[in-house]
């Protein structure tokens, strides 16, 4: 993984968390840009609500180590009928890599997450997008 440009994460959920059945929330980190875009998209593209939130250096070099300490495999589905799923998109200077779950994500994503939601927090912004589920508590292993 060469130089990461951007990232781009989107959620989706079957109506759980959402007013319509084909709109998503998009999470947009542009390293070039120095911003953070967290985004309730329709389906024909337009917004709900979308917010920018500037990013310091500090912040993207942490998040850039984070992604890039990640082995991305293509594919985290869990067998699961919980109606989430999320999908991502890191650009970079090569090609892109493409990686997409359920409520299954990569060891180090939480960390992610969690940065990304400090980062939003300290803007004071509370539009906090759902990533890959690590923050939440949709699903426990040790229910089944």
């Amino acid at each position: 993984m060469n130089s990461i440009k951007s990232v781009i994460i989107n959620w989706y959920d079957q109506g759980l968390r959402r007013p319509g059945p084909d709109d998503h929330f998009r999470t947009t980190i542009n390293f070039e840009k120095k911003r953070i875009t967290v985004a309730h998209v329709r389906p024909n593209g337009s917004y709900f609500y979308k917010t920018e939130v500037p990013a310091t250096d500090e912040s993207l070099q942490k998040l850039l180590s984070l992604f890039k300490n990640i082995t991305w495999e293509p594919d985290y589905t869990i067998p699961v009928c919980d109606g989430f799923e999320w999908d991502m998109t890191i650009k970079d200077s090569t090609s892109p890599i493409k990686s997409h779950g359920t409520i299954g994500a990569p060891e180090g994503t939480k960390e992610i997450e969690e940065l990304i939601y400090d980062m939003i927090n300290e803007s004071g912004s509370s539009d906090f997008p759902m990533l890959f589920g690590n923050l939440s508590t949709f699903y426990d292993e040790d229910l089944e």
